[in-house]
């Protein structure tokens, strides 16, 4: 793979989130040592590692294999997305302008 930027990312993500490699390793069910070759650039983590991934960091797999930014979401931000779409569109709409109505107000 010639962009290896998830090389990076996957270091930069583990340490926001105060993760060792053993307890990443551990979360992916790989040795240690296979981790620490995925961010040392010396093997190629699996389609099925890098989705994992993606799920332990609520992060999207473009965050993880591209240069864009991402950020971490809390348990409490990834409780609420999750419950967010489950809901009907019309629910999801009343939810959203509440939402601006209410940074509207602390604007003023």
């Amino acid at each position: 793979m010639k962009n290896r930027t998830y090389v990076r990312k996957m270091r930069e993500f583990r340490e926001k989130a105060n993760y060792t490699q053993q307890e990443i390793s551990d979360l992916l069910c790989v040795q240690r040592q296979t981790y620490c070759n995925y961010e040392n650039g010396l093997r190629m983590p699996s389609i099925e590692v890098m989705i994992r991934l993606t799920e332990i960091y609520s992060i999207s797999m473009d965050s993880l294999t591209r240069d864009i930014d991402a950020r971490l979401l809390s348990a409490e931000q990834r409780i609420l997305l999750d419950e967010f779409s489950q809901l009907c569109t019309n629910d999801q709409g009343e939810i959203l302008q509440t939402i601006l109505a209410k940074r509207q107000t602390e604007i003023q």
